[in-house]
């Protein structure tokens, strides 16, 4: 049973035999690197108080297992940007329900959207982002589109062909045009040498 419960809490541990102290005392330290890694996720961005409001815990909670809280709080997005970044999160492993899930994404759109002060409305690296090579998550968390909007870009690519300029990225329809013109400087058309 503890065993199981180890290996439940903590995936990466592969646990092989419980028959001798020294098995435990591995486990043991590997428990230890495991959580001084997670304290220093949460310390690493000490200086910053959050506003309170429902979600911040499942924010913390969630988003400290993986990185400083202050990488997404750099980034002033809307509730389908925060969505895509989100959903991002969940493919490489974040873990929760889906209402924790949805309690962050409303508490970090109503604290860091595109109306409040103080963040980036661009995500912190500003590496130029192709086209005609990203993948839905790829447009979604770089360039802060929503699911759909990054859905209907590579939908489009895939059946009429590569982008050549922004004029072939302005014929995708039903897609947020003024929420990709933001993100205009960070795009680029090249070839994906398919």
């Amino acid at each position: 049973m503890l065993a199981e419960t180890l290996y439940q809490n903590f995936g990466s541990i592969v646990i092989i035999s419980m028959t001798c102290t020294k098995h435990y005392f591995l486990i043991f330290a590997a428990i230890a690197c495991l959580s001084a890694r997670g304290a220093g996720a949460q310390s690493s961005d000490s200086g910053q108080t959050l506003p309170e409001g429902r979600g911040k815990a499942e924010f913390e909670r969630i988003c400290s297992q993986c990185h400083a809280v202050n990488i997404a709080t750099k980034l002033r997005l809307d509730e389908d940007g925060w969505t895509g970044v989100v959903n991002d999160m969940v493919s490489r492993g974040a873990t929760g329900t889906d209402d924790e899930f949805n309690r962050v994404v409303r508490y970090l759109a109503a604290h860091f959207g595109p109306n409040n002060p103080g963040g980036d409305s661009k995500p912190a690296t500003a590496a130029k982002v192709n086209v005609n090579q990203a993948s839905e998550t790829d447009l979604s968390t770089n360039l802060g589109l929503s699911a759909a909007d990054a859905q209907a870009i590579v939908h489009y690519r895939e059946s009429s062909g590569e982008f050549k300029d922004w004029h072939d990225l302005e014929k995708v329809p039903h897609i947020d045009m003024k929420k990709l013109a933001e993100q205009k400087d960070r795009i680029e058309f090249s070839k994906s040498g398919k």
